[in-house]
């Protein structure tokens, strides 16, 4: 028997955590599912495979930095597409995230007058 024949194509095995990382590069919609797979070097309807099933919900993907969002339906009955609600939750923390560092810079330059007030009071003789 010559080698070649003994060399049979086996699927590929790809961990979870790749899996996982490829179906969030491809739901971010920057670039095609085709464009993905091939720079991840992943075959194209492998990772449609992937992507369907993650949106099927048989795969979570999970984001340690996201909140888990609970998914409503319309008023036709569809799903809402759960990365359109993970990109509005995005936006919310940002938002509030431009807040506090607004708060903090602000209560920062309160605390600093207060301080030049009370060195200023301390300092003048009565």
């Amino acid at each position: 028997m010559s080698s070649s024949i003994l060399k049979q194509r086996l699927p590929k095995s790809y961990p979870p955590e790749f899996r996982t990382q490829a179906i969030k590069l491809a739901q971010t919609k920057e670039k095609t599912i085709a464009q993905t797979a091939k720079d991840l070097g992943v075959p194209v309807g492998t990772l449609n495979s992937w992507v369907r099933r993650a949106e099927k919900g048989e795969w979570s993907v999970p984001d340690e930095n996201l909140v888990a969002v609970t998914v409503e339906k319309s008023s036709i009955g569809k799903v809402q597409n759960i990365s359109q609600k993970l990109h509005e939750q995005l936006g919310a923390e940002q938002r509030r995230s431009a807040e506090l560092e607004r708060q903090v810079k602000r209560l920062t330059q309160e605390r600093e007058i207060l301080k030049k007030a009370m060195a200023y009071c301390l300092d003048v003789p009565k």
